[in-house]
């Protein structure tokens, strides 16, 4: 089976592959644990994309990285490798729109994972700050373009647009993974006609030891990632 991700950012694993300057600056938390838990599923094949500053691509431990400048590449490179499925991880970033509708004109199944609910975070940004020191004065944005800091209102807007952009990508999915309770509830709004995976266990359990390096202090269980993979 083929998989292609796409995630936000440029994975360690991507960079190293793909041999790119600044591998100390890039993340990728729960993504990393995941890849390491899908190291035992040797007939899997997977695809890991990401926008970068440059095309570039490279493979690791069985995995393919890609890395393009624009978001134009989506079609032709779904067109060339055909995946089984397409897994599209955050629902609030440009490309995650752009990459869905590709995938649907090409026939294709799309599964995303809700990494956060913005709707939720733009609705309770400011809960419990007056409505005083909501609002920031001319002086303050003028500052603020100098030496950029984290004005609420500018903040405020920023997750109002992003929550727009996850209500317009989850509209029309099909399928949707989530993490939490707070996963469900706003999939069941935003995206009514979607069949919804649990996804919980692995997030956790990869994470704590793949980033925290605690091998052998969690009991061994079934990971969700894969029916064959364990938590160790």
């Amino acid at each position: 089976m083929h998989i292609l991700w796409l995630v936000r950012t440029t994975l360690p694993q991507a960079a190293a592959a793909c041999g790119l300057a600044g591998a100390s600056d890039v993340s990728g938390s729960w993504l990393t644990g995941q890849l390491a838990a899908l190291r035992a599923c040797p007939d899997l094949q997977l695809t890991v994309l990401c926008v970068g500053k440059a095309d570039a691509d490279g493979t690791a431990d069985g995995v393919h990285y890609r890395v393009v400048r624009d978001t134009a590449a989506f079609a032709p490179l779904l067109q060339a490798e055909r995946p089984d499925l397409v897994h599209i991880w955050g629902t609030e970033f440009d490309p995650a729109a752009v990459m869905a509708a590709a995938a649907r004109a090409s026939g294709l199944p799309v599964l995303f994972s809700v990494q956060g609910v913005m709707r939720d975070c733009a609705a309770h940004l400011c809960d419990g700050v007056p409505e005083k020191y909501r609002r920031s004065g001319a002086l303050w944005h003028a500052i603020d373009k100098i030496i950029p800091g984290e004005l609420l209102d500018n903040m405020q807007a920023s997750f109002d647009a992003l929550a727009a952009k996850e209500a317009a990508a989850l509209a029309d999915a099909r399928y949707v993974t989530g993490r939490t309770a707070f996963d469900r509830a706003a999939c069941a709004a935003l995206a009514p006609h979607a069949r919804y995976y649990p996804a919980t266990r692995h997030c956790v359990r990869c994470f704590i030891r793949v980033r925290c390096g605690m091998r052998g202090t969690l009991p061994p269980r079934r990971c969700c990632c894969c029916p064959r993979a364990t938590t160790r």
